[in-house]
């Protein structure tokens, strides 16, 4: 018990830093590695060793770090012809003075796309387009961002890969999961939708995009109208012809350079490669530490210890079913006890095997509290990109977008209670 406390305890130390910002988040999360597996027990070295979660952890994002670079090439392909710029003044245009539409529209976009899509690449294709879009109606950075992060998770909470993790987890059909996510994902809508409004309607986060001047020398460089298609190009590859994210990534960073500069095209290749590995390098390192905490936090030494802790308070009726995940619901944040990704993976096999509650109320209740972990956890790698897009600490997005995902979270687990209790 006394050490699945100091487990907690540790967590919540780097968790309220991090918060804070008084520690960078790459140093926090590789101490909270050490840590937390030491005081529970874990030993230096050996099977389930300190040292193997530092080793295997460094590689345990591996695959989202290829999408990580490719898609950041993309990107410099595109600032570096011109494409984003021109994307941006067309969108200027076509918007007018309409950046609440513009900004609805987009939502429903991004949220219809991750129905279907999953992982990092494809956040960042979309990323790569909408964000510019949003920014030139004049939408802030912070804002744009977390309208994309929470279209992401309105859309994703509906995606069938989602759902087979609940139904392994807890051995249920998939129609109850399907119809829960559905209530799940209007949730989130209405509650983003909420925040859309608050800060474009009542703050007013959004300001007229001054246009920019441009020099004799960019007056002179005309982007051809099909490079634009330049960051669609990987859709239709991936959700049509079944191809992998990375090679749809290069696929479309070899058409953004292939049609504005066919003439000067390895030049072109070489220059923005080097500048996309430059630009990626800190993501890069901070996907290591992420993956450190996610084998920390799923080591037996660790689990066993802060599933003694938890287990006292498990709730067993509808009330203590809404306290827990309602007021508990943050400790999904940075791999914490109710993040399936994190120590959550044994918290909600603890909670079914239990039987204090139905399968389906513990699957509805870590389900409610996924719209925070999705839109506002600072260890997701969509969140990481997003804010260095914008070059924005990732711990604003979280204060900018956790009290409307909470209300979401609170909303669908009060219906979860009424219906399951």
């Amino acid at each position: 018990m006394l050490q699945g406390i100091a487990v907690v305890l540790i967590f919540l130390f780097f968790a309220y830093f991090m918060f804070r910002q008084k520690i960078p988040s790459f140093f926090a999360l590789f101490l909270m590695s050490i840590l937390i597996p030491l005081v529970a027990g874990a030993p230096i070295a050996g099977e389930n060793s300190i040292l193997t979660i530092l080793n295997d952890g460094s590689f345990n994002l591996a695959s989202s770090m290829p999408a990580l670079l490719f898609g950041a090439w993309v990107g410099e392909i595109m600032n570096e012809t011109g494409i984003t710029k021109d994307i941006i003044r067309r969108a200027s245009e076509l918007a007018g003075d309409r950046p609440f539409i513009v900004a609805v529209v987009m939502f429903a976009v991004v949220a219809l796309l991750f129905t279907t899509l999953t992982g990092l690449g494809a956040h960042i294709m979309v990323g790569m387009l909408v964000l510019p879009i949003l920014g030139a109606v004049g939408i802030k950075p912070l804002t744009a961002s977390c309208i994309l992060i929470m279209a992401r998770t309105t859309g994703i909470i509906f995606n069938m890969s989602q759902w087979s993790l609940y139904m392994s987890v807890s051995g249920l059909d998939v129609d109850p999961i399907k119809n829960f996510a559905f209530i799940a994902s209007m949730c989130s809508l209405v509650l983003s939708l909420c925040y859309i409004v608050y800060h474009l309607k009542i703050r007013k986060a959004a300001a007229w995009a001054m246009p920019v001047k441009n020099t004799a020398a960019e007056t002179e460089r005309k982007v051809p109208l099909v490079a634009l298609l330049t960051p669609l190009v990987p859709f239709p590859l991936v959700i049509g012809l079944g191809w992998e994210i990375i090679p749809a990534l290069i696929a479309g960073a070899l058409y953004g350079a292939i049609t504005t500069s066919w003439r000067d095209l390895f030049p072109v290749l070489s220059k923005t490669i080097h500048e996309a590995i430059k630009s990626s390098a800190p993501a890069l390192v901070l996907y290591m530490m992420i993956g450190m905490v996610l084998v920390a936090m799923k080591n037996p030494f660790v689990s066993e210890k802060l599933l003694a802790f938890v287990g006292p308070v498990l709730p067993s009726n509808g009330i203590g079913f809404v306290l827990f995940f309602v007021l508990l619901a943050p400790l999904c944040l940075y791999r914490g006890p109710l993040n399936l990704w994190g120590m959550g993976a044994g918290v909600i096999g603890l909670l079914i095997a239990a039987g204090t509650m139905p399968a389906m109320a513990v699957c509805a209740g870590f389900i409610a509290v996924q719209l925070i972990q999705l839109s506002s956890c600072p260890t997701n790698t969509h969140n990481v990109w997003t804010a260095d897009y914008h070059n924005l600490e990732v711990n604003s997005l979280t204060k900018s977008m956790l009290p409307f995902m909470w209300g979401a979270t609170a909303a669908a687990a009060v219906i979860a209670s009424f219906i399951y209790f």
